[in-house]
């Protein structure tokens, strides 16, 4: 996982002033542009082991730590 990602996750996960709600919406948003981010570098010819999976991988854990799950998974989704 991608440092920056890392620390998103944990400041969504660890912040207190947020509802569950409003944490699985960040985290939803976050899943969005990293599958953006993802799209782009597989359009675009990028190195395909660039972390990317195992940012997704680590959101979706997220998404189900707080119960929540993401419809949308797989390449199908890109």
């Amino acid at each position: 996982m991608t440092s920056s990602t890392k620390a998103q996750l944990d400041d969504i996960l660890k912040n207190t002033s947020q509802t569950r709600q409003d944490k699985i919406d960040a985290l939803m948003k976050l899943q969005e542009d990293a599958r953006d981010i993802q799209r782009a570098a597989t359009e675009g010819g990028m190195d395909p082991d660039d972390g990317l999976n195992k940012d997704l991988r680590e959101i979706e854990l997220a998404l189900e730590k707080l119960g929540a799950s993401s419809d949308d998974t797989g390449a199908a989704t890109l």
